[in-house]
């Protein structure tokens, strides 16, 4: 983050759910895996003070989120949607009282004509219903809606690490979307780039970086490896486990990456008659049925006119 705020670009950071107050917190050294210390909220807002908390035009008193304007009429509120405080959890969730914060910086915004963008570690939609409890902030359907209300449109999240793009239709006429960014570390190893111009129209786009890791080896290996243990409980051949593994692999490349094909060409296969066949109450065969049910294959890219 110095080496990019050396070239001119702003950083701006919230606390991910692995961050603060981590009783399985770890670290590798020449010694082995030990057990790593923990860092508080205070410690947290510390250590990445030059990397937003000092630049926030609003800090919220319940939490660590906070409001920033990262170019002039441009303000982003930066959520905290991570429970560490009076218990540690992989959930996501917005207190009553910041969400009321929130609002109030929305509204700042509408009467200001600043344009205002949202960004948080959970998903501030459920892009999957695998991927909600632990993933999706909870009770955020009203909040969202009262967001929309004040012309807030976007919100840009993680934390599945899949580039996935939900959207929600509040009424007949406006939209809330929430672009989930896949991690650098994991294959394809995407960033996003979201563009504004002067009229207010924002253009999110993704691109691939150069990473010096085989990320797509593991990606593969670790779909291969978790489908075949799960195919070993069923009635399966070798031939076929290893078949139906493979089938899975291609459609988790596929949901990583944000391009998905056209239901039929997964369904058309043969592997996939077997998922439905030998293992239709699997975790992976309804894990497959609800990717191929995703109403955007192309979640590389978004345009919301103004």
């Amino acid at each position: 983050m110095e080496q990019l705020e050396q070239i001119g670009i702003q950083t701006l950071v919230i606390p991910g759910n692995h961050d603060i107050n981590n009783p399985y917190a770890y670290k590798i050294t020449d010694e082995g895996i030990t057990k790593a210390e923990n860092i508080t909220a205070e410690d947290f807002v510390s250590i990445y003070e030059e990397y937003g908390y000092g630049e926030a035009i609003e800090r919220d008193k319940n939490s660590l989120s906070y409001a920033a304007e990262i170019s002039e009429g441009l303000w982003v509120l930066m959520f905290d949607t991570c429970i560490y405080q009076n218990r540690f959890s992989e959930e996501g969730t917005l207190s009553y009282e910041t969400k009321e914060w929130a609002l109030e910086i929305a509204k700042k915004a509408k009467k200001q004509e600043k344009q205002l963008l949202c960004v948080s570690h959970h998903n501030m939609l459920q892009h999957n219903k695998y991927f909600d409890t632990y993933y999706t902030v909870s009770n955020s359907e009203r909040f969202v809606g009262e967001l929309v209300e004040q012309g807030v449109r976007l919100n840009l999240s993680g934390h599945m690490h899949i580039m996935n793009i939900v959207q929600s239709k509040v009424d007949k006429e406006e939209s809330f979307y929430d672009v989930a960014l896949e991690s650098l570390a994991v294959w394809p190893n995407l960033y996003g780039q979201l563009d504004i111009n002067k009229t207010k129209e924002m253009c999110y786009t993704t691109h691939q970086i150069e990473y010096p890791g085989n990320s797509y080896q593991y990606l593969y290996l670790s779909s291969w490896q978790k489908a075949c243990e799960e195919l070993s409980e069923y009635p399966v051949t070798e031939q076929e486990k290893n078949s139906m593994a493979a089938f899975l692999t291609r459609i988790n490349e596929d949901y990583f990456s944000g391009r998905l094909k056209e239901k039929e060409f997964y369904t058309e296969q043969k592997a996939y008659t077997l998922w439905k066949e030998k293992a239709e109450d699997s975790f992976f065969a309804i894990y497959m049925e609800e990717i191929l049910n995703t109403k955007c294959l192309d979640n590389t890219w978004l345009l919301l006119e103004n």
